[in-house]
């Protein structure tokens, strides 16, 4: 979901809210006093209450975590390369605003061949993978930018790697964009 769309249905949501606020504190006022509200009112009303607070934190919960996961991929095995067969993470930034991508770090799974993702985040600029051809430890992403990362798996084959992949049986990938964290499981 792009970040103007969310911001879109972050604004319905906000106008739906105080439409259902509105209403409850109208109905109070105006009922003359010992004349209770029908049952179907209140019924209606909690119902489009509760359904206005589950989209909301739906949304809100998507607008607080920036990076939205895209695809991951397993890079068939190179031997001129010194890490492979590798698993790449790609991300795009959802949110706003510029994102700060701190550092990540594997948190639970199948252990690691070195000390991976660690200097492996790239931005895609201008129809083109920077810095290249490794990657920083840090990255700065505009909005609706796509970034990715790469970890390679100890003692794991390239059918293996990808067989795990696709069950999401890796584990977790942990990081930090501007100051907040957030896991993906692979």
């Amino acid at each position: 979901m792009s970040s103007r769309t969310l911001e879109v249905l972050l604004r319905i949501v906000e106008v739906l809210g105080t439409i259902v606020i509105a209403t409850f504190a109208v109905l109070a006022f105006l009922r003359p006093s010992g004349t209770p509200v029908p049952t179907w009112a209140w019924r209606v009303l909690i119902l489009a209450g509760l359904a206005v607070l589950a989209i909301g934190g739906r949304l809100i919960f998507h607008s607080w975590r920036p990076m939205t996961f895209l695809k991951s991929c397993v890079e068939p095995y190179d031997p001129k390369l010194e890490f492979s067969p590798k698993l790449r993470v790609e991300l795009r930034n959802d949110s706003r605003r510029c994102v700060d991508i701190e550092t990540s770090r594997w948190i639970e799974g199948k252990p690691l061949r070195h000390n991976s993702p660690w200097k492996t985040w790239q931005v895609y600029r201008e129809g083109k993978w920077t810095p290249s051809p490794a990657g920083e430890a840090k990255l700065h992403a505009h909005p609706g930018e796509k970034v990715r990362t790469w970890m390679v798996f100890k003692g794991m084959s390239e059918s293996e790697l990808e067989n795990a992949r696709s069950n999401k049986w890796l584990g977790k990938l942990e990081i930090a964009a501007n100051g907040r964290r957030f896991k993906i499981k692979l």
